[in-house]
């Protein structure tokens, strides 16, 4: 950054951290909109500087915008929701929204400005720190008003006040919750030994989760899934879904029960973005036009069995609160 860049820079912080001191909130949005219109590298940079400022507002969003969040262990199983949400926005909803990865969202987002000084590979120490900067880039980088962001992290708070998402960007959540058994003979076909599914599920190496969709790119967003256990949990955790408004949904009762299931995801939307009807045609025609894919029946052996049943340890979910 060169001497009048630096200079500008250093305005522009001290500014706009004092409207959002004064509760000046239009103010300091405006210039944040202007300053991404007219210089990205600044924009960034100013961005980062009060990242802080923004994620201790409490109930207060700058750029007015809102992300539906749609969760599950495996990526594969929030996908039929993910998509309904999609399909249902587009005929009901007025305004303009985005839908994608995060963390794909997010590698595309650096990628376009060559990322300056980001790390190449952003692991979980760079999520714990900048979870709130990297959802705001995305949001004042977009000009829809109403994002559908899909993850398979697992939540965390962390010190100080860190967060994987945060309640004044959220609009609620979305968790789609798989039977463990189900997912161990999912990873059991596909990487063709009971060890390797086990460690898919309980992840003993510890390892991070990289989409395949990244492994190209220059920019590698790794997502925390932890193991199912942990995920689960966090994302079921009574505080959790109190304060981001969280839905979780059992995934035999969405193939099961399919249109009771979604009206009830519209019927939470609809708690939070009141301008939403529940338009029970559009949910009849999305079911119509989008069947489950079958998954092909498995057996689980005896000791298969046994070993997932002594490993499971979902301490908060229970399917009388879904």
């Amino acid at each position: 950054m060169n001497l009048i860049k630096k200079i500008k820079y250093n305005y522009l912080v001290k500014l706009i951290v004092d409207h959002i001191t004064n509760k000046n909130f239009e103010k300091a949005y405006e210039e944040i909109k202007n300053l991404k219109n007219s210089d990205p590298l600044i924009y960034f940079f100013v961005l980062k500087s009060i990242d802080k400022h923004l994620n201790d507002l409490s109930n207060v969003n700058l750029h007015k915008k809102k992300i539906i969040w749609t969760i599950s262990f495996d990526s594969d199983d929030q996908k039929y929701i993910n998509k309904f949400l999609q399909f249902y926005l587009n005929i009901n909803y007025k305004g303009l929204f985005y839908a994608g990865n995060f963390a794909q969202s997010l590698s595309h987002y650096f990628s376009s400005f060559k990322g300056h000084g980001v790390p190449e590979e952003i692991k979980f120490n760079e999520i714990v720190k900048y979870a709130g900067l990297f959802q705001n880039l995305l949001l004042y980088n977009n000009e829809q008003d109403l994002f559908i962001f899909d993850t398979c992290a697992a939540f965390f708070e962390s010190k100080p006040k860190n967060y994987l998402i945060y309640p004044n960007t959220t609009l609620c959540y979305f968790y789609v919750i798989r039977d463990l058994k189900d997912l161990f003979l999912r990873y059991k076909k596909k990487l063709e030994t009971a060890e390797e599914a086990y460690n898919e599920l309980f992840n003993y190496t510890e390892k991070l989760y990289l989409s395949d969709t990244l492994k190209e790119d220059q920019f590698k967003v790794y997502e925390n899934k932890t193991n199912y256990n942990t995920n689960i949990n966090s994302w079921s955790d009574p505080n959790v879904v109190s304060a981001y408004k969280g839905k979780l949904i059992s995934y035999d009762e969405l193939v099961n029960d399919t249109e009771n299931i979604l009206i009830d995801v519209v019927q939470h939307l609809k708690q939070y973005h009141s301008d939403l009807k529940v338009d029970y045609e559009t949910i009849k025609k999305y079911i119509n036009e989008n069947e489950f894919p079958k998954d092909q029946q498995l057996d689980l052996s005896k000791s298969e069995d046994k070993f997932l049943s002594r490993n499971i340890n979902l301490i908060n979910y229970n399917t009388k609160d879904i």
